[in-house]
């Protein structure tokens, strides 16, 4: 597709793996200059070097987003070195063990939080605050999950259940100065983050043979670009008219 990205200034945390690295893939793809955020440097390069390797521009920045100083770091290295935050993609998450409710501790509890909730809400406002700096408009997108409708972990559905109520209220906040902010709320990807939530986490084989199916209409499990892309569009030009919203990429698993 034609994002209308050429030339713009793409942040996505998260970026070293997973989604995210399949999102600063689309988005180098469609012409924009990449910012690479996440706590693993080697995963980072790894991404930088592939997209520098196809002619895009890229930087990564070691980034702890549950550390409130580094999201406010890497949107000022995004201005200093590239000019500009015009599109910011919120990938970082962190998945627990199904300790359940009344056995899981509370140290498990303030991690999910930590990173799920509270880092991608700093992402959120620091990213904010760089485009009303600039007097531009952007576009925000934060990865949520099937499990803030639905009963799934209960640190990790509270977390993703956060993601979706700030989702709304900061767009309504930043609509007037044509910041959109929106949500994805992502399905069954084949990220290692799902395989340790399947293999580890529930004690349930990943279904990777090619006649498994999971227990949706589509029938499979979706890949990270097919996310990647949803998340590009709604930071594309195609999507100008959206704000508030939460997209479904999850092959149908939420219908009722």
């Amino acid at each position: 597709m034609d994002a209308g990205l050429n030339g713009k200034v793409a942040v996505v945390v998260g970026g070293g793996t997973g989604i995210g690295r399949a999102t600063a893939l689309e988005f180098a793809h469609e012409g924009a200059s990449v910012v690479l955020a996440g706590r693993r440097g080697r995963e980072l390069s790894t991404v930088a070097d592939l997209i520098s390797a196809s002619g895009g521009r890229c930087l990564a920045v070691v980034t702890d987003v549950s550390r409130p100083e580094d999201p406010q770091h890497l949107m000022d290295v995004a201005v200093s070195e590239f000019g500009s935050v015009d599109a910011v993609a919120n990938c970082a998450a962190v998945v627990d063990r199904d300790e359940g409710m009344l056995t899981g501790t509370i140290a498990d509890f303030d991690r999910m939080i930590d990173v799920n909730l509270r880092g991608a809400w700093l992402v959120l406002r620091t990213a904010g605050q760089a485009m009303l700096n600039l007097g531009k408009p952007g576009s925000m997108v934060t990865v949520s999950s099937i499990n803030a409708p639905r009963p799934g972990t209960v640190d990790y559905s509270t977390s993703k259940a956060g993601v979706e109520g700030f989702t709304r209220a900061a767009a309504k906040v930043l609509g007037p100065s044509g910041i959109r902010v929106n949500a994805v709320r992502s399905g069954f990807i084949d990220t290692d983050m799902l395989r340790y939530a399947w293999d580890v986490a529930a004690g349930v084989p990943f279904p990777i043979g090619p006649s498994e199916r999971v227990n949706v209409p589509l029938g499979r499990v979706g890949h990270p670009s097919e996310t990647a892309q949803a998340i590009v569009w709604l930071c594309s030009s195609a999507s100008s008219y959206v704000t508030g919203t939460c997209l479904d990429v999850d092959g149908g698993a939420l219908i009722d």
